[in-house]
């Protein structure tokens, strides 16, 4: 499935996870992992939302944007790489979206398909389990860090 009808613009929202790009005709397909795309899509809500938390609409998850320019380096990697760090949580007690919203007006709900929501799920709990055991956690929050695309990256 290449989008999913989106009411609210009366459109197709492009999952870009799932597409590839090419510059030339003839040139090989490039794609980057989803991980890079959640990121660019989480940066975009806090820009245009103004918020750093959210909550997924089907799933019973929030998410919690605590850094998103953050340089990390690793044995496998020596050289600084750019990440966000963010952290997630099942929601206390079951709350509902409403309820959540209430109690916290910094707080906004993700504008993603359910396919997508899943996914993001499963890429944070990914990138979590790259993380050494003691920075797994902070606060009752799982940690994940997912990468930044930059025009200098080389992926």
């Amino acid at each position: 499935m290449l989008g999913h009808r989106d009411p609210q613009t009366e459109g197709v929202r492009l999952q870009k996870p799932f597409l590839a790009l090419s510059f030339k005709k003839d040139s090989t397909t490039q794609f980057y992992d989803a991980a890079y795309w959640f990121s660019c899509y989480l940066n975009q809500a806090i820009e245009t939302q103004g918020v750093r938390k959210f909550v997924f609409p089907t799933l019973p998850y929030e998410i919690w944007v605590f850094s998103t320019n953050l340089a990390y380096s690793s044995l496998d990697c020596p050289d600084p790489k750019q990440a966000m760090k963010v952290l997630f949580r099942a929601r206390e007690g079951g709350q509902d979206v409403e309820m959540l919203r209430a109690a916290n007006l910094l707080i906004e709900t993700l504008s993603l398909s359910p396919i997508m929501e899943k996914l993001l799920y499963q890429i944070l709990q990914r990138e979590n389990s790259k993380l050494p055991g003691s920075l797994k956690n902070f606060m009752g929050w799982e940690v994940a860090v997912l990468p930044v695309l930059y025009s200098s990256n080389s992926i």
